[in-house]
């Protein structure tokens, strides 16, 4: 976007969780935009879980929203005039309200996944019957919510084609196309003398449940057959907050 000569203001929720230090941040990029950032605690709180049962709005998103977010952000758009404001994933579509009451931007939404099909899948595997209860129904509240907003967007972009068809399947009438996953290809230029061969890899924050449950499927049910067809062949793996038994497990095998 700074390459065909957009202005560009980020506003961010830095939380609790994924917390980053703003001021150790020197990638040029922000040199050349406005960037705003608010801290907020995003972590489950019991009695906030509790008295969230008897409300109707969805856990998942409301622990997101923020009085002095909103205010801040508030300020910002009155101070700017923009063409278009972008929600990256659900959780920050809770100050869609604030943004329509005080610009006339065109609204764009960037589904980073269909967040209640993810939950629904973590219900799933959930052995502990009362957790997979209430699992359940935080997947359906999700849902009714994540379906409801989809629609206040003028275009929704989706991550791939199966969430694409995913999107539409449960009810999305807006503007809708796929925009995958990019990467300049200028700053990762390969070293042919620095690989090995053959290799596979897999990235990915590994305090996300979704994605500790997924490489877990892997290792169990498709490693064994793909290790088979090399005994040169190795498995990598990355990610942030590796829990300790993949990293036992990588010493030990691979």
């Amino acid at each position: 976007m700074l390459q065909l000569g957009l202005e560009i203001t980020l506003f961010s929720i830095n939380t609790n969780k994924h917390r980053v230090d703003v001021d150790d941040i020197y990638d040029p990029v922000f040199d050349s935009i406005k960037f705003h950032s608010f801290s907020l605690d995003t972590e489950v709180n019991v009695w906030g879980a509790l008295f969230n049962v008897f409300s109707n709005q969805s856990y998942n998103v409301s622990r997101y929203f923020d009085d002095e977010a909103a205010k801040l952000l508030e300020d910002i758009l009155r101070e700017n005039e923009f063409d278009i404001i972008q929600f990256e994933g659900l959780f920050v579509v809770p100050y869609l309200d604030i943004v329509k009451a005080n610009s006339k931007a065109k609204v764009v939404y960037r589904a980073h996944n269909i967040e209640f099909d993810v939950w629904e899948r973590i219900a799933r595997t959930e052995k502990f019957t009362p957790r997979r209860m209430y699992l359940q129904f935080l997947a359906r509240r999700l849902k009714v919510y994540e379906t409801e907003q989809m629609n206040r967007f003028h275009q929704v972009f989706a991550i791939s084609e199966q969430d694409r068809q995913s999107i539409l399947r449960f009810g999305c009438e807006t503007a809708l196309e796929v925009f995958p996953v990019a990467l300049d290809f200028k700053k990762y230029v390969t070293d042919p003398s620095k690989t090995s061969f053959p290799t596979l890899f897999h990235l990915g924050a590994m305090d996300w449940r979704p994605n500790k449950e997924g490489l877990e499927w892997f290792l169990d049910e498709i490693w064994p057959d793909i290790e088979k067809l090399s005994s040169e062949l190795r498995f990598y793996i990355a990610g942030k907050n590796m829990p300790r038994e993949f990293l036992s497990m990588t010493l030990k095998t691979w």
